[in-house]
């Protein structure tokens, strides 16, 4: 899981962009109510660089692996076919609905 700084980091990094007016798109990567598995796509994304935001990770630890809430990992649009290669590299993409 991110902590507060790290997000903190993010939100800045965002919002600067916002302020800068430099064109920048997310785009939905994957869906899961796994936070083990998130945890393990997020640090292979720190890895590469590639700057990515969860939404709705604290919902989806509320939902007791349910499946009915889950959080929503999305990417940079120009980075999103590296983030899916590397996800499939290590055989997560089972595990997660992936939104290529």
């Amino acid at each position: 899981m991110q902590n507060q700084n790290d997000l903190l980091i993010k939100f800045k990094y965002l919002t600067e962009n916002f302020r800068n007016k430099e064109k920048f798109t997310l785009k939905d990567l994957l869906f899961s109510d796994n936070a083990v598995v998130i945890s393990r796509i997020s640090a292979l994304l720190e890895a590469e660089n590639i700057e990515y935001v969860v939404h709705g990770a604290h919902a989806s630890l509320l939902g007791g692996g349910i499946g009915v809430i889950q959080s929503r990992l999305m990417v940079d649009i120009e980075k999103h076919a590296k983030a899916v290669r590397l996800i499939r590299a290590e055989n997560l993409d089972n595990d997660v609905d992936m939104k290529t």
